[in-house]
């Protein structure tokens, strides 16, 4: 057999070898060296009498063949040893070793006969000679062939190992949970509104940025293929036919606390002294006065002008009266009296109707939490359909309306 990777197969004379292996398996590969610096061994051992061949050289930067695999070199002064071995002659001074390219093309060549015969076993000249030889000197005794044939056969359980099995991307599955819907507040400056729906990390996709403070109304959390889990809202929840897997991550925000209004300490009132009770005497003959001048009602007991001006000409149901301490009379409307204030208006000039009592301010409540599957909020990214999906959901809309108020399709009861 001649090995693979060859530049030239240069055959030895034929009584320089024995053909065939006298019925005994190769076993060793067996390292010589020349220790003359022969560029090549092609000449002599094609020499009739020589009387000596070896199976290979092993140059700088390439490799020569002389005898076949099958047949036996006269090679390691033994010739048991020769015929179960595949010998070797590498360039080299008298040290046996010449340079590191040398070492190389030794190595691949023994690279290529591992590939052939994989069980075969590194011996060298001088273990296997009938005769005393120092052959083949450092490339024994300093390791350099042994490290060569180990990275020729590292090399070739590298290439025998099973492929390694792998890994199987996670499943992108999500899982939904609806939740008592509610409003969180944004913690982390610059969060992100996210498309979970990923199964790698660098796969996470940023749909749109909070800043810290936002809020956001939220009906359900969703855990996605990579554990991580994310609050969404109500339009992207869609009651449960998801509409967008986005969300914002729960570690991201807290639950939002209305803050609690500050309370407004009331206004004191002086004290002011008591001023004598106003006693009001009815008329005799109750009935409607005129005004005939522009004026303000009077609170009788601070003797200030109070509300709107009551313009000249306006009537005014006027049922009793009183004087007060400077001798003045003041008339007392209906209202007023029904009202038990103790208003008047100048008996020289009657007075306005009095304002209508304050209404006290409602409180504004909270703005309701956003629940509506149909309408995008703050958190959301609006999904818009394209003309023909648009059209299609517009019949699909149009006929479930008709069925669903049709008699015959209604259910039993409706």
């Amino acid at each position: 057999m001649r090995i693979a990777g060859i530049a030239g197969f240069y055959p030895a004379h034929p009584s320089n070898y024995q053909a065939g292996r006298g019925g005994r398996a190769i076993k060793y590969f067996t390292v010589h060296h020349t220790a003359g610096f022969e560029s090549t061994l092609r000449y002599l051992w094609a020499n009739a009498n020589r009387g000596a061949s070896s199976t290979f050289f092993a140059g700088q930067g390439y490799y020569e063949q002389y005898v076949d695999t099958n047949d036996t070199p006269y090679t390691n002064g033994n010739f048991v040893s020769n015929q179960e071995s595949i010998t070797c002659e590498t360039r080299g001074d008298w040290r046996g070793y010449y340079d590191q390219s040398t070492l190389d093309t030794l190595q691949e060549l023994m690279y290529q006969c591992l590939k052939v015969y994989p069980n075969l076993i590194l011996t060298f000249h001088q273990d296997v000679s009938s005769v005393y030889t120092l052959c083949p000197a450092d490339l024994k005794n300093k390791g350099y062939a042994l490290a060569v044939w180990n990275n020729a056969k590292a090399r070739i359980a590298r290439e025998n190992a099973p492929a390694p099995t792998p890994t199987p991307p996670p499943v992108s599955k999500i899982t939904y949970e609806r939740i008592t819907p509610k409003r969180v507040e944004v913690t982390k400056q610059l969060a992100n509104l996210w498309d979970f729906n990923f199964t790698e990390w660098s796969q996470a996709k940023a749909i749109k940025a909070f800043n810290i403070g936002d809020t956001i109304d939220v009906v359900a959390i969703a855990t996605n293929a990579r554990g991580g889990k994310y609050y969404m809202t109500a339009y992207s929840y869609n009651d449960g036919n998801i509409r967008a897997t986005n969300g914002i991550n729960v570690a991201d925000v807290k639950d939002y606390v209305a803050p609690t209004p500050i309370p407004v300490p009331p206004t004191p009132t002086p004290e002011v002294p008591t001023p004598p009770a106003i006693v009001f005497v009815p008329l005799e003959n109750p009935r409607k006065l005129r005004t005939d001048r522009d004026l303000r009602v009077i609170d009788l007991t601070t003797k200030t002008e109070i509300g709107d001006v009551i313009k000249a000409g306006t009537d005014v149901d006027i049922v009793d009266k009183t004087t007060l301490s400077d001798n003045k009379l003041y008339f007392r409307s209906k209202w007023a009296q029904t009202n038990g204030k103790v208003w008047g208006l100048p008996a020289d000039s009657l007075v306005e109707l009095p304002n209508a009592p304050e209404v006290p301010v409602e409180p504004v409540p909270e703005t309701p939490i956003d629940t509506d599957p149909t309408t995008p909020g703050n958190g959301d990214v609006e999904i818009r359909l394209g003309l023909i999906e648009a059209f299609l959901k517009a019949i699909s809309d149009f006929f479930g309306n008709l069925f669903k108020n049709f008699p015959i399709f209604k259910k039993k009861g409706e």
